[in-house]
């Protein structure tokens, strides 16, 4: 019994414990599958997160290269600003042309399906100038942006879902063109569908360039064309629901025909061929669109714009008057009337509901008109009865004409006089700038003065606030920080003073030119060199001041229009003041001939001409005819010209022509002929150059001496010499080392590169040398004591760069008595001469220059002098002594300075 109960009792204690592991296999099945379950549970949200990131992702990278595509566009489109000209609009008194929308032929328009092929969608609005018709499309644009069609509002940053629009601004010429318009629309319209891969597909396949590009290339050659321009808006119009392009200033557009047939094209109506001209070109559109798109168009104008016939009759109309905006400004007059009471400039005792309906019956729906008259009325002048007896004599300002000349009257009584000057120089800067002037800019110009250096304390404090007071309200400041006239009317004041502004501004550009042309690397290098004299009066120019102390001379005789002369070669003589020159003449129609023509060897004359330098006068004037066997002689010893020229011209022939000047210029060789020369006595002098020599003529080819047909009898021929100008020459040019004889008188010239030694008037020896750089005559010299003086003579324009310089010795004076030096330069002769490097007539050039205005710099130096002590500081006064003075050798070292006197 008891092995029985034993085993029964073993087998139930086995039995409950499998039943207890089950049970414990069971709950751990359980808790891992509820594990498992989490698990699952993570993993799908890891997943969804992660799916999330990466669209995330993907989404921002389409953006930022959709961003980067939509850049590349728009600087392929090249639009014009577009949001500043609304930002300014948009600054309109708070309440008003809420009227508009209540407009019965705006309510049609607005319902209007622009499907319908019997409407083009199109909406004209006209008014008279001044009536506020920019305020009220900025009014309408913003009316667009929370339509209830749209379904959702818009961001005013991000405009352009259903709306594109464009301001044409008189004030701002450079952007009224009528393409300017329509990119500005392109721009819009691809910013507002930027999420649009298709669109963007084919804005950039018309580019040439992928959609999304891996980095922006230079797109700066690349401009859109105005077809790819049109193109893209219709394909993009075609596409879209409904958009609404709004166009304001039509009127000042710069071509409205051409506006008109722009427009036509954008929208899909069907222009003919524009083979004609633009008027015939608008003519020939078909406003019925026989490919219609879901747009509707708004044009805000001016009543007298040309609106092409078949546009006109069917588009919607509303004609604006005085009856429209009156609510709106009776508001803007009753709040301004209320703010000059309150700031006591009106007395309390006023009838504002009696005035404001006076003031706004004056306006006659003008809102610029009662603008511009608040501010008239918030003149510093005026007391509180003054203002009233204007408010009760309004038919003094009727119209805006009548209203400007009162403000322009006010000004003038209430300004001194250069307070009417900085006025009138504000006026005449932004009717006649090319580009509108920053407030920055605008307040150092109208401050300028000519001759005169302007400092910041010279500028008006707070122009800002001042702008408005100082113009009586016809200037503003712009939201781009520009100043412009308050409506485009005020230019029209007086035309006849703009156009005296343009004919100006154009002499001014031609000035500027020539500056350019003649003293670029000066002033590149030195920009106040404008203001010293030898610019000013070289350059000289109405429109800056020409500043005393030099006198630039032309030493130039008549020339035949008709010829073409060229300067050989001119020279003077260290003890003379002559210059002598020789020059080509040729007729101007045989340069483009073939140099294998014959007949551009007919023709050719030498002149030879001496001229007096202390009176810059001619003495006397030769004209030789060449032979034209000589001239055969030239063409076929010269240089070809451009190889690249299957037949090159006379012009591009490069030859030779040899001179020699005799001694005081009384002989001269001329190639082949030797001329000697009588001059006439003075009593026997004529006004004619020609006439006041004889000279005989000897071909030196055949040496048959040749008697001209001026001559009164004949020249004995055993009178001709002829000295080279070397050897007549007794300053010797300088090298590194050696210095040229010591004179006891002053030479009477002195030339470029010669070092010429004399005494000075306290009897110690000094050493010149004169020296021409790029820009630049330079005068240095050295004196026995060691001091040292450099003289900067005069600038030297791009024309003189090739040519040497002369200082003219001896005591000169000027008008007023000054002491001036004359410097004059001289063509040396030239290897090989051409008539295609000839700019304009050539001739020698002399500039006299007072010695106030040189600008010298002094210094003091060691010198040592080779063969002797170091400490030797006798002077030289023996002749044996400056004889051996050839032979030594001279140092300066310079302490500050950096003369060089090689």
């Amino acid at each position: 019994m008891f092995l029985e109960s034993f085993d029964q009792h073993a087998q139930s204690l086995s039995l409950e414990l499998k039943l207890d592991h089950a049970s414990t296999v069971l709950e751990e099945f359980e808790l891992l599958q509820e594990k498992v379950g989490r698990m699952e549970e993570l993993m799908k949200t890891l997943r969804s997160d992660v799916s999330y990131v990466e669209q995330t992702r993907q989404h921002q990278e389409e953006e930022e290269a959709a961003s980067i595509s939509i850049r590349r566009l728009i600087r392929w489109i090249r639009p014009p600003g577009w949001q500043q000209s609304f930002d300014d609009a948009n600054r309109r008194f708070s309440g008003t042309c809420g009227w508009f929308f209540d407009e019965p032929c705006y309510k049609v328009w607005e319902g209007q399906d622009s499907t319908n092929s019997d409407n083009p969608g199109t909406l004209l609005v006209q008014g008279k100038p001044g009536y506020g018709k920019t305020y009220l499309c900025a009014s309408l644009i913003e009316h667009l942006k929370y339509s209830p069609q749209i379904g959702r509002e818009v961001s005013s940053r991000a405009m352009g879902f259903d709306s594109a629009f464009y301001f044409y601004d008189k004030r701002q010429p450079q952007n009224c063109q009528s393409i300017y318009g329509f990119r500005a629309v392109l721009a819009q319209l691809l910013q507002a569908r930027k999420c649009d891969r298709e669109t963007l597909d084919l804005a950039c396949f018309a580019m040439g360039e992928s959609v999304y590009p891996a980095a922006e290339a230079d797109l700066e050659e690349l401009k859109a064309t105005n077809d790819e321009i049109l193109n893209l808006i219709q394909i993009i119009l075609q596409r879209s629901e409904g958009v609404t392009l709004v166009f304001d200033g039509v009127d000042e557009c710069s071509d409205t025909q051409d506006f008109f047939y722009l427009l036509a094209k954008a929208t899909n109506c069907t222009p003919s061929s524009r083979d004609g001209s633009l008027d015939q070109s608008c003519s020939r559109v078909n406003w019925q669109s026989t490919e219609t798109t879901n747009t509707k168009v708004v044009l805000f104008s001016r009543p007298d714009l040309h609106v092409p016939r078949v546009l006109f009759e069917r588009a919607f109309r509303i004609q604006l008057a005085s009856r429209h905006n009156v609510a709106d400004i009776k508001a803007f007059i009753h709040s301004s009337l209320q703010d000059l009471v309150d700031d006591a400039l009106l007395g309390c005792h006023i009838d504002l509901r009696s005035v404001t309906g006076s003031v706004s019956s004056r306006a006659d729906g003008m809102f610029l008109w009662a603008r511009l008259l608040i501010e008239y009325l918030r003149c510093d002048t005026f007391t509180p009865q003054d203002r009233m007896e204007a408010l009760f004599s309004l038919n003094n300002f009727e119209g805006l004409d009548r209203l400007y000349g009162a403000i322009l009257q006010k000004l003038h009584q209430r300004l001194p006089a250069n307070g009417r000057l900085t006025v009138q120089k504000a006026f005449a800067w932004v009717a006649g700038a090319f580009r509108p002037l920053l407030i920055d800019e605008f307040e150092i110009a109208i401050v300028v003065v000519p001759g005169r250096n302007t400092s910041g304390g010279n500028a008006i404090s707070n122009i800002e606030q001042a702008l408005i007071r100082m113009s009586g309200a016809l200037l503003e400041l712009a939201a781009d920080r520009t100043v412009r006239f308050v409506h485009p009317s005020v230019k029209s004041l007086d035309l006849k003073k703009l156009e005296n502004i343009t004919a100006k501004l154009w002499l001014l550009s031609t000035d500027m030119q020539q500056l350019k042309r003649d003293w670029h690397s000066v002033l590149s290098e030195t920009p106040n060199e404008i203001w010293n004299p030898s610019i000013s009066n070289h350059a000289l120019s109405d429109f800056w001041p020409k500043a005393s102390g030099a006198t630039w001379k032309s030493l130039r005789s008549a020339a035949h229009e008709q010829e073409k002369a060229m300067l050989i070669e001119s020279h003077v003589f260290e003890d003379s003041m002559e210059l002598g020159l020789v020059k080509i003449l040729i007729p101007r129609h045989i340069l483009e001939l073939s140099q294998q023509d014959l007949r551009c060897t007919f023709g050719w004359r030498a002149s030879y001409e001496v001229w007096s330098l202390s009176t810059s006068r001619i003495r006397f004037l030769i004209s030789l005819e060449i032979d034209p066997a000589k001239v055969q002689t030239l063409i076929s010893t010269g240089h070809i010209g451009h190889i690249e020229d299957e037949v090159p011209q006379l012009r591009e022939l490069e030859f030779q022509f040899p001179v020699v000047f005799g001694e005081s210029f009384r002989n001269v060789l001329i190639l082949d002929y030797l001329v000697y020369v009588e001059e006439m006595p003075e009593s026997q002098s004529s006004p004619d150059p020609k006439k006041n020599c004889r000279f005989s003529i000897v071909d030196l080819t055949n040496c048959s001496p040749g008697v001209s047909s001026q001559e009164r009898e004949c020249l004995p021929t055993d009178k001709l010499s002829l000295e080279s100008s070397s050897t007549c020459s007794k300053v010797i040019p300088a090298r590194k080392g050696a210095m040229s004889v010591v004179r006891s008188d002053p030479p009477a010239v002195q030339k470029s590169n010669d070092l010429v030694i004399t005494r000075n008037e306290d009897g110690l020896q000094q050493a010149s040398l004169l020296q021409q750089s790029s820009n630049s005559v330079v005068l240095q010299t050295v004196v026995e004591d060691g001091s040292a003086h450099q003289s900067l003579l005069s600038k030297v324009p791009w024309e003189l760069g090739l040519d040497q310089p002369v200082l003219l010795k001896g005591e000169s004076h000027g008008h007023n008595g000054d002491d001036v030096i004359r410097i004059a330069w001289i063509r040396p002769p030239q290897a090989w001469y051409s008539f295609d490097e000839i700019l304009g007539e050539e001739s020698p050039v002399l500039c006299e220059r007072t010695q106030a205005t040189i600008r010298t710099t002094s210094t003091k130096i060691q010198l040592r002098i080779h063969g002797y002590h170091s400490d030797t500081k006798r002077k030289i006064a023996s002749a044996d002594e400056q004889s051996d003075l050839k032979k030594r050798r001279i140092e300066g070292s310079c302490e500050n300075s950096n003369y060089d006197m090689s």
